[in-house]
């Protein structure tokens, strides 16, 4: 997980993002969701949230839902961020949407 965060902000610091503010904290340990923000113009009270979830359950591959997921935020921040957009957008790469934490108030796209 920590090694796809790494990645992530990587990705997205030389698209031209800032730092990511992370938003959780589970059981005492940063389990981040790693949150990228294009403010708005005209309607920025607006917000549009695009995410995708950056690790798989233990002993799988995550090629499959997250990567892919993952790829696409990235490539939707990159694309996104040198033109101005009417309505704020959000893009959220989330955390514990696996088990045990699946369908629980744990997982990232819940908090």
């Amino acid at each position: 997980m920590n090694e796809a965060a790494a990645y992530i902000k990587g990705q997205m610091t030389a698209a031209g993002f800032e730092a990511p503010r992370e938003t959780f904290v589970e059981r005492g340990s940063r389990v981040p969701n790693l949150e990228y923000t294009i403010p708005g113009t005209s309607r920025a009270g607006e917000i549009i949230v695009v995410g995708a979830h950056y690790y798989s359950y233990q002993g799988t591959p995550g090629a499959d839902d997250n990567a892919s997921g993952v790829a696409a935020c990235i490539a939707l921040g990159k694309s996104l961020r040198a033109t101005p957009q009417p309505r704020t957008i959000r893009i959220v790469f989330f955390v514990n949407e696996e088990p045990p934490a699946f369908w629980t108030r744990d997982m990232g796209s819940w908090v």
